[in-house]
């Protein structure tokens, strides 16, 4: 309960703290790549990824959107 979520939060907290601090020599948004286990970094992964999250939130959209239209939860839609 909460002490997982407050958890999360400092886990989140420290990653924005240490991990994901903006290069100032790299364009906005740029942070490198953050798993330096793999070397799959390039332009190429890069846009697929920004293109990923972009998916990503239009299919959020589109679930709110049918959620306030029908009034139901996208489970309930689906008939599960």
């Amino acid at each position: 309960g909460q002490v997982g979520f407050i958890g999360t939060l400092a886990i989140i907290a420290g990653l924005e703290a240490a991990v994901f601090v903006q290069n100032p020599a790299k364009e906005p948004g740029n942070f490198g790549n953050p798993l330096p286990w793999w070397n799959d970094y390039s332009d190429e992964m890069r846009s697929r990824e920004i293109n990923n999250g972009r998916i990503a939130m239009f299919s959020a959209i589109g679930i709110i959107a049918s959620g306030l239209y029908t009034g139901k939860p996208a489970f309930e839609q689906l008939g599960l």
